[in-house]
């Protein structure tokens, strides 16, 4: 026979060793829920299309420049046309940097993005998220021009391709997405909406 003061009594604790795999976890419905990317190949798959957003736009970027300095080469006659003639002037591809460095330095300054960052969704921003000042963005991309520019000196074809690997390679395993010029001067590029381009979304 039950004992009708039963029901008044507490149910036992649970157990202190109980598995925790013996217990129902909901499963997080927000995206929000989840742990923030780190660095390293995990953090890359959970925020890899931000890392390809920035590589693209550099790339972008650098044809423009390409295009441009050969436009400016031919009439200026740095680039011959006559086949009987050296095709390039060496000098070429420092004027080329320099005028990479002044267009990204220019562009930036101005609006806060290049050309390939806004075609891709992007912005150049401070530590602090707000806009990167002229000198603080000078020296980031004098930064990335002299890494650049050490590696065409020592007449290495395949050096510069290494260091824009290597660009690459530090944006992939930094939780915050900087690359080495961007530590220079402690920039940062974010996403933005495209709705609104003055509400970041997340750093790149």
């Amino acid at each position: 026979m039950r004992d009708p003061t039963d029901r008044d009594r507490e149910p036992p604790p649970e157990s202190p060793d109980e598995s925790a795999t013996n217990r129902d976890w909901p499963e997080p419905t927000d995206s929000n829920d989840r742990p923030p990317a780190t660095g390293g190949l995990g953090g890359f798959a959970a925020d890899s299309g931000l890392v390809y957003r920035r590589v693209g736009a550099y790339v972008i970027d650098s044809l423009l420049v390409a295009l441009t300095t050969t436009v400016i080469g031919v009439a200026s006659g740095i680039i011959s046309m006559d086949l009987e003639a050296p095709a390039i002037d060496p000098s070429l591809a420092l004027w080329m940097l320099i005028f990479e460095v002044l267009y990204r330095w220019s562009v930036q300054s101005a609006f806060g993005f290049t050309l390939g960052k806004l075609a891709l969704g992007l912005r150049l921003v401070g530590s602090d998220g707000g806009p990167a000042g002229p000198l603080q963005i000078l020296v980031r991309e004098i930064a990335l021009g002299v890494m650049l520019g050490v590696a065409q000196a020592t007449g290495w074809a395949i050096l510069p391709a290494l260091v824009q690997v290597l660009l690459v390679y530090v944006v992939i395993h930094r939780p915050d997405r900087r690359s080495l010029h961007d530590l220079t001067v402690q920039t940062r590029v974010i996403r933005v909406k495209p709705s609104d381009s003055d509400s970041p979304m997340r750093p790149v």
